[in-house]
């Protein structure tokens, strides 16, 4: 996978090494699933998902900056598909649908 980092505009670079693990486990379970990923920062999880073989991403955070940086990681990793859509949406418009299907989903 190749990840877009930034030494220079930010104060942080975008990858958090620490969650090296994390994105691999991510990529070994995600073969079929769907995956979301909230308050997602760079989609770097989402880029993980996608190469494991998730059937769909989606990816949301309130950041717009983030939003693209998190597009251009699925664009350089080749995910320009309709299973990984460009992100964009914002994470509290995403929540209230997302906790109404789950209290439909527990009921049943």
């Amino acid at each position: 996978m190749h990840l877009l980092v930034n030494f220079t505009d930010y104060l942080d670079t975008g990858l958090f090494l620490d969650h090296r693990p994390t994105r691999a486990r991510i990529r070994d379970l995600a073969s079929g699933k769907r995956f979301l990923n909230l308050f997602a920062y760079t989609g770097t999880a989402t880029v993980f998902a996608a190469a494991g073989g998730a059937r769909t991403t989606t990816t949301v955070d309130l950041s717009n900056t983030y939003l693209d940086w998190a597009r251009r990681n699925l664009e350089l990793n080749g995910f320009r598909t309709r299973q990984h859509a460009p992100p964009g949406a914002a994470c509290w418009r995403v929540r209230n649908p997302l906790s109404s299907r789950l209290r439909r989903a527990q009921s049943r």
